[in-house]
């Protein structure tokens, strides 16, 4: 899997976003900036949900997750996710149930979204991305609202992976045992 951005130009009113050319084979890519560096609004065109100008060339099944955490509050995480996987032709209960584990999540399965912290939310935002049986994984900070232990657990499962990732953030030192390229914004 490749993955390849040349001369990529977004354009919001009077501002603009311009990425400089790159190209990664690097299992892991770091997207590193500031906030309104344009990370977000990459991923987004990566994901094609962005009209852009320039090239972004890729081949691959690809999963995107948003920073931002809209979930059904009436609903408990296990249902949640259980919906996901019959609506999917990629993920697993198999995937769902690890995950659960790693992430310390299997005795909360049951507790509806309402009840949950913002780091039990963005735990269950990664697994119903993680889930998925992708190529790459567009992932929007990550570890926002994470506890160490969970963003160790995470770090691990990149580290194990074989999957590719593309990972927006502003906290590089975070990902620092991935050897990932970085790219800066």
């Amino acid at each position: 899997m490749s993955l390849k951005v040349t001369d990529f130009v977004k354009h919001f009113n009077h501002e603009h976003v311009k990425v400089p050319t790159f190209s990664s084979e690097n299992r892991i890519t770091l997207l590193i900036g500031l906030n309104g560096s344009g990370k977000s609004t990459l991923l987004k065109s990566m994901a094609d949900l962005y009209y852009y100008e320039g090239d972004i060339e890729k081949n691959a099944s690809m999963m995107y997750t948003d920073e931002t955490m809209v979930f059904p509050e009436h609903m408990r995480i296990n249902d949640y996710l259980n919906i996901l996987i019959d609506m999917s032709k990629a993920a697993s209960k198999t995937m769902k149930d690890s995950l659960l584990c790693l992430f310390d999540l299997e005795q909360h399965k049951e507790k509806k979204f309402k009840e949950l912290s913002k780091g039990m939310k963005q735990k269950v935002n990664l697994i119903q991305a993680l889930m998925e049986n992708k190529d790459l994984y567009l992932l929007d900070e990550p570890m926002s609202g994470l506890d160490f232990e969970s963003q160790i657990h995470f770090i691990n499962h990149l580290k194990n992976s074989r999957k590719q990732y593309v990972i927006a953030t502003h906290k590089e030192k975070t990902y620092e045992p991935l050897n990932a390229k970085k790219v800066y914004l």
